[in-house]
């Protein structure tokens, strides 16, 4: 395997020092160019999103996972382990495909990632393909993809130091890129630290402190790109996580679980191509290597100073994945564009229960080979694309290895367009492989292993429309209908025991709709989602899937003043959701709540600005998951300098 990858690195560079022409491409693409070329077909028959990280969201969002709430159709939540994962209608982060610069970072052995512990401080653009992934994601990508994308390394010369405290929050960064003749470098870090927090003055409680709550959150990252010639450039980016942070307990169950996490640290480090040899021949992709090592703290009791208990114990677990994408684009004159992907990821994951313990190991490799052809005529387009997904254990612990398991999977749209009206409607089928802990884990002696899973098959159907009425309102909505086979989840076993088997199906299906208004120097936006979520297993006892808002409103309205004014005004509504109490064994409806948030930005001379932000301005009382509630009114202030 690895002699595979280092042939095709040196073919890579070779291609790239070998090219000769001069067609410049797009260098602004350097990070996204594995998940996201300017791909015209793909964009015009499907919804996909793109938010911008501009001078105002680059200090009001702190961390990565809290721009998600302002992109449709998406949404973050904290979880018990207090770990911000995303749902995307109605899917959940283990059905979705999450990029960073095109390096898969979800991992095989659970499909998690928690968000909050990306800063914000080095991305650009987030962008999100709903339904219709293209054959460049991979495997894994049942609901969609989403890619997070660095800063443009080929920017001019800056620098930037920031400083932003608050009631609950400590955050300092700094940032510099430089133009070297052809290298072009960017650099940047950030320090966050929030401490614990405070919800909502109505709490019904005694207390509205929520103990256990802070987060200590250190983010490093460098990318250098070298232009061989105008049609060929390669980069090299490392990213660095080193966290600590606390799992602020379930406040209403009977049996709470005290818990930290004192470390948690992530490497990223990845090579990218891209070279265009003519008009007829492009070649891009990566080459990652990605490790990771966390540790969990279980505690006697809520003074998280002794762990004697049979409950307590110190879990490490340790992460390392490779692996690349070879990406080829053709244009042979009498077909639109043709594209053809190979990608492989190898991960291997090592746990220990807890401090003296065996320690357990685990391997795989997802193998994806793709292509997809684009087609136009007049004012009609299409996309047509198949991929075989192959997932190969390697090793099980040295217990007997399941077969490999392969699929293949199948997408197409088609979209009508004039010069401001667009209508669209595409299906996809796709796969999620089960991943290692599923298959395998058995924690604590608490879980069965159940090798025999199937994956899960989803199917996305999706119409929808685009209409700009004038240079200033801008329309779009979506009707789109997803279906899900052999769902995975946790069954309970006699003895105490878990089981995760494929439970049955479940479907959402809904509607998107958003308006955008123009004027001058203001930006608004309403948006609205009905998703509705259902277990439709032939045995089910209930049809409610969870977490899932039924209705969810978006409002906002921004402006950018000539005399150094910005501000950012935002309201979020969420409706009829449920959640489950696992000590009554019982489903509830969790109360609606909305949240105003207001940022202020205001530039005191050319590169001195100073902002505030005010979120939960009306101190709503609202919960994640039933036992957790999230924070009340806070805020923060900030100092930026730039030059």
């Amino acid at each position: 395997m690895k002699n595979i990858l280092l042939s095709l690195l040196f073919f890579c560079l070779f291609t790239l020092a070998k090219s000769e022409s001069k067609d410049s491409i797009k260098i602004y693409y350097t990070g996204e160019i594995i998940v996201l070329s300017k791909d015209n077909q793909l964009e015009r028959s499907s919804r996909n999103e793109e938010f911008l990280i501009n001078p105002l969201t680059s200090q009001r969002f702190v961390t990565l996972d809290n721009p998600f709430n302002s992109i449709q159709g998406l949404r973050t939540r904290k979880n018990s382990k207090n770990e911000s994962v995303i749902i995307m209608r109605g899917y959940d982060q283990r059905q979705i495909g999450l990029f960073f610069d095109g390096v898969p970072i979800t991992n095989q052995f659970d499909g998690m990632i928690d968000l909050s512990n990306f800063s914000i401080s080095s991305v650009s653009k987030i962008t999100s393909s709903k339904g219709l992934p293209s054959v460049m994601y991979g495997a894994n990508n049942l609901g969609g993809s989403i890619n997070i994308i660095t800063d443009n390394v080929f920017s001019e010369n800056s620098g930037l130091a920031n400083i932003q405290i608050g009631n609950n929050l400590q955050s300092y960064s700094a940032k510099i890129s430089q133009n070297l003749d052809a290298f072009f470098l960017t650099a940047s870090y950030s320090n966050t630290f929030t401490d614990n927090f405070r919800t909502s003055s109505s709490f019904p409680g005694e207390n509205n402190k929520i103990v256990n709550s802070s987060f200590n959150n250190k983010n490093g990252f460098f990318k250098i790109a070298y232009i061989i010639n105008e049609s060929s450039i390669y980069s090299l980016s490392f990213l660095t996580i080193n966290n600590s942070k606390d799992i602020p307990r379930n406040i209403e169950t009977t049996r709470p679980r005290f818990w930290k996490m004192p470390k948690y640290n992530t490497y990223i480090l990845n090579l990218t191509y891209n070279t265009k040899f003519n008009d007829f021949l492009s070649l891009r992709g990566n080459f990652f290597f990605n490790k990771g090592d966390n540790v969990l703290n279980s505690y006697d009791d809520s003074t998280y100073s002794t762990q004697k208990t049979r409950n307590a114990f110190v879990s490490t677990q340790k992460d390392s994945k490779f692996g690349g994408f070879l990406f080829t684009e053709i244009n042979s004159g009498f077909l639109d564009l043709t594209k053809l992907t190979i990608s492989i990821s190898q991960e291997k994951h090592d746990e220990q229960g807890n401090t003296g313990a065996e320690w357990k190991s685990f391997e795989s490799r997802i193998s994806t080979f793709g292509i997809e052809q684009n087609f136009s005529t007049g004012h009609f387009g299409a996309i047509l694309g198949s991929s075989y997904d192959i997932l190969l254990p390697i090793y099980a612990n040295g217990n007997s290895l399941r077969k490999n398991e392969t699929s293949l999977n199948f997408h197409f749209g088609v979209n009508f367009r004039l010069e401001n009206f667009r209508i669209f409607s595409n299906y996809s089928k796709k796969n999620r492989f089960p991943t290692l802990k599923e298959f395998y884990a058995e924690i604590l002696g608490a879980v069965v292993a159940n090798p025999d899973l199937s994956s899960e098959t989803g199917e996305n159907t999706e119409l929808g429309i685009n209409y700009e009425i004038s240079e200033s309102i801008r329309i779009s909505s979506s009707l789109f209908y997803n279906k899900v086979k052999n769902l995975i989840d946790v069954a309970f076993l006699p003895d105490n025991k878990r089981q995760f088997v494929n439970i049955g199906k479940a479907q959402f299906y809904g509607f998107e709709a958003s308006v955008n208004y123009n004027y001058l120097q203001y930006n608004a936006l309403l948006a609205f989602n009905y998703l509705k979520s259902e277990n439709i297993s032939d045995n089910a006892t209930s049809s409610i899937i969870t977490l899932r808002p039924e209705i969810s409103l978006q409002a906002r309205i921004s402006a950018v003043y000539q005399f150094g004014l910005n501000f950012e005004l935002e309201y979020l509504l969420y409706k009829k959701q449920y959640a489950y109490n696992s000590d009554k064994k019982t489903y509830f409806e969790m109360p609606d709540y909305g949240l105003m948030n207001l940022f202020i930005q205001y530039s005191i001379i050319k590169n001195i600005s100073i902002y505030s932000s005010l979120n939960n301005i009306f101190d709503v009382y609202y919960i994640s998951d039933w036992g957790y509630p999230q924070q009340g009114f806070n805020f923060s202030f900030g100092l930026k300098l730039i030059y």
